[in-house]
């Protein structure tokens, strides 16, 4: 089947990865995949999808081809009022299910796509409201988008100033509802923003299809330049990420079949061949025109790089909405110990698709329950604790810890003796304490990303989940330097360089001596952080002689955070096969950072040219005192490029990464544990 995807991306540099002391620095940028004109399509080939991309055409279409310029328009034009440069004055009501139902036609495509671009300014303020759905603001240079399902968690980002332009692409199907919106200004096409993806039951089952309503909330004119509504076939593929539909620069921003991303093209000429052979009606594929017009310019080449481009670029592809049912935590965790496609846990399929009880649905609830007990403290949500609640639950039929969620407690202990009646006490516990450390590595991961934030395993589990990934295509070797702490201030060392080696599992005679110099290191790094106390020093009042613990600060949680990537670090080094890689960074022949990568898997199997960021840890002298004299940075951002170079010149085409926090669009953010550079 081919697969389409209206995939508009939001792009941000990421210098590193989510590292322990490495320096995660975000910003926007474009990024663009070559055209590959060799499927059976022939037309949009995105090989970092593996999908091809096909607009349906029939004798409704109005062909103007010429050299540098194609118009199309659509023979069921249901808008009952203008397509183009329309003036809303209040409000304006879009009837969507009259658009994609007209009467006497025959449009069944079941993934429903319409468009909508807006002219705006630094005054605009305007509302899109999907009704029941979602609620989109645009006010004082900033888009606020907002679910039904979750009124108090809204996704927030900043307009570029210069903004003239922006549009916003509604996908209504069976799966559920997508949203992408994009930013244009003079001259320049296509700030995108990732595809956030809503999977509440209500927006699995959006028939009929609801009206989508305009507030226009200024004194004067809000127009909408353009609307464009197609149907398209539905996805059949599991993949997501990295950027949609490829194309060149069109003559706005709402060309369905050529999204912008990056300002250029390689292939201009091939590309265009491409537009005017299916533009022209010569091929039957499956996307249909409902609504609207479009000209398709022929793409422009770049005469110049641009020396602030830089392609070591980690795409922010999706966001799952809201909060993966506010499970971002455990049900990343569960489809990762089960080694399923996350989405397979939240599509209203499961569990019909897989067998057994293994990997059901109930592992995830289990854990998501026992988060919204135990969640609102990093003590209390721990594996030691978890491990008690089942011994509980399984021989006393109670989690043993009283509470006033007596419901939610009775639902646990429910969960935790099916899984014991299905697979036996020992396999049970077994399987969902295996699936909590990796709910643990999880919120270690966010702990490091954000420097030991002041939130709960319960306030990171309803966090939005941004998947990132890196094409190694575009990658360019490149050599961090070593900072080092000298009178006070940093500097740049001109007499020290960062060694990388590489543990990849494929050679255990030559890696032998490397992996047993790892294991010592990760050894000797993990006794020192466990030598440290967090979060659980009682304070002795004299008075009273009392004992009260004192809360947990963001220093507790990333020694909480190293004790868990250490754990990690061990167990898969001690693992010994091919399917960990380790990235060993040395200073002076000392080894001084350790990032892993595991290969990508989906259903037990490996998916050829894919890796996924795990676990990294730098050793305790440069994070438990890392202002003091001799103290060294850039070992993690070193570590990432090794990963980086070596995969390259392997054959991997991505490594991902999942990252739990609300992304922005303009500000660069502070993502790992690194303090501010020099």
């Amino acid at each position: 089947m081919n697969k389409k995807r209206i995939l508009l991306l939001f792009s941000l540099y990421l210098l590193t990865s989510q590292l322990v002391y490495s320096e995660l620095s975000l910003s926007f940028d474009y990024s663009t995949p070559a055209i590959n004109n060799k499927t059976e399509c022939s037309h949009y080939y995105n090989n970092s999808l593996d999908e091809e991309f096909c607009p349906y055409q029939d004798d409704s279409i109005i062909h103007n081809i010429n050299e540098n310029k194609l118009t199309i328009s659509a023979k069921y034009n249901s808008q009952p009022d203008c397509g183009t440069n329309c003036v809303i004055m209040g409000k304006k009501v879009i009837p969507l299910d009259e658009i994609f139902h007209p009467p006497n036609t025959d449009i069944e495509h079941p993934s429903k796509v319409a468009l909508f671009s807006f002219e705006i300014d630094s005054n605009t303020t305007f509302n899109l409201n999907l009704e029941g759905n979602v609620d989109i603001t645009v006010d004082d240079n900033e888009i606020n988008i907002l679910s039904s399902e979750t009124p108090g968690q809204q996704l927030s980002h900043s307009l570029h100033p210069d903004t003239s332009s922006i549009s916003f692409i509604f996908e209504i199907s069976n799966a559920g509802l997508k949203i992408n919106y994009m930013e244009s200004h003079q001259g320049q096409n296509g700030i995108p923003s990732p595809t956030l993806i809503f999977h509440s039951e209500r927006a699995k089952n959006l028939n009929p299809l609801p009206n989508l309503v305009i507030y226009n909330n200024m004194a004067y004119p809000l127009v909408m330049n353009q609307q464009l509504m197609v149907a398209m076939s539905d996805d059949h593929r599991s993949k997501r990420g990295t950027p949609g539909i490829m194309g060149c620069i069109l003559s706005g921003p709402l060309a369905l079949y050529n999204i912008v991303t990056h300002g250029r093209c390689n292939q201009v000429e091939s590309a265009w061949a491409s537009m005017k052979s299916f533009f022209g009606g010569e091929d039957k594929a499956k996307m249909q025109l409902v609504a609207g017009t479009a000209t398709v310019l022929k793409p422009l080449p770049v005469t110049s790089e641009d020396p602030e481009k830089q392609p070591n670029t980690l795409i922010l592809s999706y966001i799952d909405l809201p909060s993966l049912h506010q499970q971002s935590l455990t049900l990343p965790a569960v489809a990762k110990a089960c080694e399923i496609p996350l989405e397979n846990l939240v599509s209203s399929r499961f569990p019909r698709q897989l067998d057994g009880p293994a990997c059901g649905s109930w592992l995830s609830r289990l854990l998501a329950d026992f988060t919204l007990l135990f969640g609102s403290s990093l003590r209390d949500w721990s594996l030691e604790h978890l491990r008690q609640v089942l011994d509980s639950a399984i021989d006393t039929d109670s989690s043993g810890y009283a509470g006033n969620d007596i419901g939610t407690e009775e639902r646990l202990v429910q969960w935790i003796r099916r899984g014991v009646r299905e697979l036996g006490r020992e396999e049970a516990i077994d399987l969902i304490t295996r699936s909590f450390r990796y709910a643990e590595r999880e919120l270690a991961n966010y702990y490091l990303q954000t420097n030991g934030a002041d939130t709960t395993p319960s306030d990171v589990q309803n966090l939005p989940l941004g998947h990132y990934i890196l094409s190694l295509d575009n990658y360019i070797p490149a050599t961090e330097p070593v900072r080092i702490r000298r009178n006070g201030v940093w500097e740049i060392s001109t007499s020290l360089a960062f060694q990388v080696e590489i543990i990849s599992g494929e050679n255990q005679a030559a890696e032998r001596e490397l992996r047993a110099a790892s294991l010592a290191a990760i050894n000797e790094w993990a006794e020192k952080y466990y030598s440290l106390t967090y979060g659980t020093m009682l304070t002795h009042d004299q008075k009273t002689h009392k004992e009260t613990k004192t809360p947990v600060t963001a220093a507790d949680k990333i020694i909480y955070s190293a004790r868990i990537a250490s754990d990690s670090l061990q167990a898969h080094l001690q693992d010994n096969t091919a399917k960990y890689l380790f990235v060993v960074v040395k200073l002076e022949n000392n080894i001084v950072h350790m990032l892993e990568a595991r290969k990508y898997t989906i259903n037990n199997k490996t998916q050829e040219g894919h890796y996924y960021l795990a676990n990294s840890l730098t050793t305790p002298k440069f994070i438990i005192d890392a202002n003091s004299e001799g103290s060294v940075r850039g070992s993690g951002t070193t570590a990432v490029h090794g990963l980086a170079d070596y995969l390259k010149n392997n054959g991997i085409k991505f490594i991902h990464s999942d990252v739990a926090s609300p992304p922005s669009a303009r500000v660069k953010n502070k993502l790992g544990f690194e303090h501010n550079e020099l």
